[in-house]
């Protein structure tokens, strides 16, 4: 090939298979978000959001809402005393 048996270089995130360069998928330690290949490597529940480190984080659910559970595991807030959280 006139190259020492090499025609190129691949990529650091790629490798090379049958002669052409590929991508190598990385979803090491993610649970969502992009694979580095236009891929996902998965996704969240419908009350989480993929943050930028690929983990699913849950959303507060506290819309409308000045008292009762957020959805997390958090509160929304807390009634004044003498006074009852009603939901819905």
């Amino acid at each position: 090939d006139g190259c020492g048996n090499s025609c190129g270089n691949c990529l650091p995130d790629e490798e090379c298979v049958e002669g052409q360069c590929e991508c190598i998928p990385d979803c090491t330690q993610k649970q969502c978000g992009d694979d580095g290949c236009g891929n996902s490597c998965g996704g969240c529940e419908s009350n989480e959001n993929c943050n930028s480190n690929g983990q699913c984080q849950c959303v507060p659910q506290c819309r409308n809402s000045e008292c009762g559970e957020d959805g997390c595991g958090g509160s929304c807030g807390e009634c004044v005393e003498g006074s009852e959280c009603n939901s819905g």
